[in-house]
């Protein structure tokens, strides 16, 4: 991985991180630790991102959008839970995300998450979230 943003975004440029769990932690610390422990436990992938970061990216994705675009997405069937997600990072959530392809990667790092105070937590699939709480 060149870019921790890499491969996490749809053909709409929008973040739709296909395989991945998303969890929004409270602090940098709990963010940091679940890193940690979810490095330790074997899981390759990991990334966690400020709430400036994530921030950030959205900006700059939304500056991107054409009309046709911005149309589609708030069509989009993941835009609501994207949204909801957003809310907790403009109060200040971090974001951790790690790679679970299947069913026994998803429910071998979900109570590492939870053990880090994950709040909302969802896995993006091919075609849908799935909310982990």
């Amino acid at each position: 991985m060149s870019d921790k943003w890499d491969g996490i975004e749809n053909e709409l440029g929008v973040l739709y991180p296909k395989g991945f769990i998303v969890a929004l932690i409270p602090s940098k610390d709990h963010a940091a630790s679940a890193s940690a422990d979810l490095h330790a436990a074997g899981f390759a992938d990991v990334r966690v991102f400020s709430p400036e970061e994530v921030l950030d990216r959205v900006a700059t994705i939304k500056s991107k959008q054409s009309l046709l675009q911005k149309i589609q997405i708030a069509l989009a069937e993941e835009q609501m839970p994207a949204d909801l997600f957003l809310e907790d990072v403009k109060k200040g959530a971090y974001t951790v995300m790690v790679h679970a392809e299947d069913k026994t990667t998803i429910e071998k790092a979900k109570p590492i998450l939870k053990a880090h105070q994950a709040g909302k937590m969802g896995h993006y699939g091919e075609w849908t979230m799935e909310d982990l709480r």
